[in-house]
């Protein structure tokens, strides 16, 4: 039978909370990659995101709590309740790391610095969620589902995140490594190949770079233009000018108007 009235409109609005979430993830993402200027420093972050899902849907498994609009309500809070573990532990992690540690001990430290903190915001969220969980208060029937998913999900994401966004951490950073030796071993086969580089001042021939030719024989035009000449001692004089000796402590020439 086809449902109509109220409970149509409800069924039509449960179908688009899927996309809602996956919106929600994206936005996250796009911001914390302007903030942290890097594409896999987010994805380090959201790691946390999958764990926290698995497990409100067990926990809502396991208690027999049916999966409606307010167990999506708290699917969605705790993209914004998990991801702060990450940040702590990430930001941390880029500061010893660009003070001059390796990734594997600076991610070490942060996780211990960090584990405080985090104990800390995960139990005070639990704790606050717990009576909407329990159900207590009028209409806690209807919200019951939502302090499920959000305990559930703080629950199961805090005991794995320290495991896997530590080890997602390392992996980027070997990861970014070995690309940085793969480009640098590409650029040596290439100048060996015949890509010589030019010693003089403003003519590198750097022919992988957009634009080079194009600037050198634009440069080249404009020095064979210039009403220059070259000197003996390879100082430049202009025409009509003529040279005085060095001073006594070897400062630059004089040039004397004619």
């Amino acid at each position: 039978a086809e449902l109509t009235g109220a409970a149509q409109k409800f069924q039509e609005s449960t179908v688009t909370l899927p996309l809602l979430l996956l919106f929600t993830v994206l936005i996250i993402y796009m911001v914390l990659a302007v903030l942290y200027e890097h594409l896999g420093h987010p994805l380090t972050i959201l790691t946390a995101l999958p764990l926290a899902g698995f497990g409100a849907l067990l926990v809502l498994l396991l208690l027999e709590v049916e999966l409606n609009i307010f167990s999506f309500v708290g699917l969605i809070l705790l993209v914004g309740l998990v991801k702060k573990n990450g940040i702590m532990m990430i930001d941390f992690a880029l500061t010893r790391q660009r003070a001059g540690m390796s990734a594997e001990d600076a991610i070490v430290e942060a996780s211990l610095v960090r584990l405080r903190p985090i104990m800390m915001t995960t139990l005070s969220t639990i704790v606050a969620t717990l009576p909407i969980a329990i159900g207590f208060g009028a209409g806690a029937e209807a919200r019951r589902p939502l302090g499920i998913a959000v305990v559930g999900g703080m629950l199961f994401s805090q005991f794995l995140t320290l495991y896997i966004t530590p080890t997602f951490y390392v992996s980027m950073a070997r990861m970014e490594a070995a690309l940085k030796r793969r480009r640098a071993r590409h650029a040596v086969v290439l100048h060996d190949a015949g890509h010589p580089t030019d010693h003089r001042p403003g003519l590198h021939r750097d022919r992988r770079r957009p634009g080079g030719r194009t600037r050198r024989r634009a440069l080249r035009r404009t020095l064979a233009a210039t009403p220059w000449r070259r000197s003996r001692r390879g100082w430049p004089t202009g025409h009509g000018e003529r040279r005085t000796p060095r001073g006594d402590r070897g400062d630059a020439p004089r040039l004397l108007l004619p």
